[in-house]
């Protein structure tokens, strides 16, 4: 049995994977498992996957049929053997002692860990340090309240809990982890905060979703609001719990909102139906939220088109 298993997707990232893995291996610990998940890559990352799994019997290799981030992250939960499960992207990379660091305060069994990280940037660095309070362990919506949603790298999550409460990663929609998080921790009863940058980000990668404009991406962050709505209709929660998440799921409407700047015409159309498809939901939580989002809900109803031009340009005033 391992004590962290290490799930990295895979697809055509050949330039960046081997930087990567090697920056797991070198730290010679013998308790984790790195489960590299191919999703259907076309460049010789397959074979990057395959060379390491041959060489290392930590490392396992699975190939599957292209079917998107979110996909390739469920594979690894489902296949992973450790108590605790890390993902980290496979174009990023980690700090030389992290994985002797986690172990170590991993044995206090919480149901998560966050780390804080560093945005590298071709011409800057900047260190990302999580909001924490100075009481040792908190809460996951405490956790959601000071920080919002959060990075999937940088959570440490128990095993257990993801399986248990069938926490897996929607398929098909962009900026994943906004929603992946909110169900996340709003299940924590425990989170610790690990105070040192262990995870390398890499920010301005060409090809990188974070960095692509396009209906899907604007999307994203709105696809989270049916989904978040399902789920706290599925669950018992805290009023207080729901409120956090309900202004939690507002924000990420309003990211969507913004990243519908400079959109062409036929791209923009994309997400205007969407949002005529989903309107109600939308709504639902920008109206849980602040005044500024309640008008804004309104004015969606109105002429989503015209909400969009109004918000860009407020926010840009």
């Amino acid at each position: 049995m391992y004590k962290l298993s290490i799930i990295i997707p895979v697809y055509n990232i050949e330039n960046y994977l081997e930087r990567c893995i090697n920056s797991i291996i070198a730290q010679n610990i013998n308790e984790c498992e790195i489960i590299l998940v191919d999703d259907g890559s076309t460049d010789t990352s397959s074979n990057i996957c395959d060379f390491y799994s041959k060489q290392y019997d930590y490392i396992h290799t699975i190939h599957q049929i292209n079917q998107g981030l979110s996909c390739a992250r469920n594979t690894g939960i489902k296949n992973a053997k450790g108590d605790y499960i890390w993902f980290i992207d496979g174009d990023d990379y980690i700090e030389n002692n992290a994985l002797r660091i986690i172990l170590d305060q991993i044995s206090s069994n919480s149901d998560i860990y966050i780390i804080n990280h560093i945005n590298l940037y071709q011409n800057r660095t900047i260190e990302y340090q999580i909001s924490f309070p100075s009481k040792k362990i908190i809460s996951g919506i405490e956790c959601l309240k000071m920080n919002g949603a959060i990075q999937a790298w940088v959570s440490i999550c128990r095993r257990d809990l993801l399986i248990q409460n069938s926490l897996f990663f929607a398929k098909g929609i962009y900026h994943e982890d906004f929603e992946f998080s909110i169900r996340l921790y709003s299940l924590a009863k425990t989170v610790e905060h690990i105070n040192k940058p262990l995870y390398y980000y890499i920010c301005d990668r060409n090809g990188s979703i974070m960095n692509q404009t396009s209906s899907k991406s604007a999307i994203g962050y709105a696809k989270s609001a049916p989904l978040i709505y399902a789920f706290l209709s599925n669950h018992k929660l805290p009023n207080d719990v729901i409120r956090e998440i309900n202004k939690i799921v507002a924000i990420g409407i309003t990211f969507s909102i913004l990243r519908t700047k400079g959109l062409p015409y036929i791209e923009l159309k994309n997400v205007i139906t969407f949002y005529k498809q989903n309107m109600d939901v939308i709504t639902y939580f920008l109206k849980q939220s602040t005044t500024l989002h309640y008008i804004l809900g309104i004015l969606l109803k109105l002429n989503i088109r015209l909400s969009f031009l109004f918000y860009n340009w407020l926010k840009n005033e």
